[in-house]
């Protein structure tokens, strides 16, 4: 899991929270008006009742993804959470280039309407999706 940092909205959304199936390379994102701990937990727990507990959760040391909450709910539900190093951002390249990706067509996507862009997280999530190599 991680952020992106994107323009602010007219609705105050200025957050992007993005999880990765690393093995199926399913994205998933939500739109946050602010990254805080509790807007982490809720994000996660939508994703565990939809797709199931995952194994392993790997995220960054920070505080939003790494605090008792998180750590107790991991614990309950048999995720093992491994934080990686802020300054080996290569542990998690399959989500720092997801990253990449969806800022890339989020901004080709909208040009002049930056502001815009929750409206078309949805859009292009489903455009990376349907162009997956086959081997994945």
């Amino acid at each position: 899991m991680d952020f992106i940092k994107l323009p602010e909205t007219e609705d105050g959304y200025n957050y992007l929270i993005i999880a990765i199936n690393h093995m199926t390379k399913w994205p998933e994102a939500q739109p946050l008006k602010s990254k805080t701990a509790a807007d982490v937990l809720v994000f996660f727990k939508s994703l565990c009742m939809r797709f199931g507990y995952p194994q392993v959760l790997i995220t960054d040391q920070v505080r939003e993804f790494c605090n008792k909450d998180m750590d107790k709910f991991c614990s309950v539900n048999g995720t093992n959470h491994r934080v990686m190093s802020a300054s080996r951002p290569q542990s998690n390249g399959l989500t720092k280039r997801m990253n990449q990706v969806i800022k890339n067509k989020l901004q080709k996507t909208l040009e002049a309407r930056h502001k815009e862009w929750p409206k078309f997280v949805n859009r292009v999530l489903y455009s990376i999706c349907l162009h997956q190599p086959r081997s994945t």
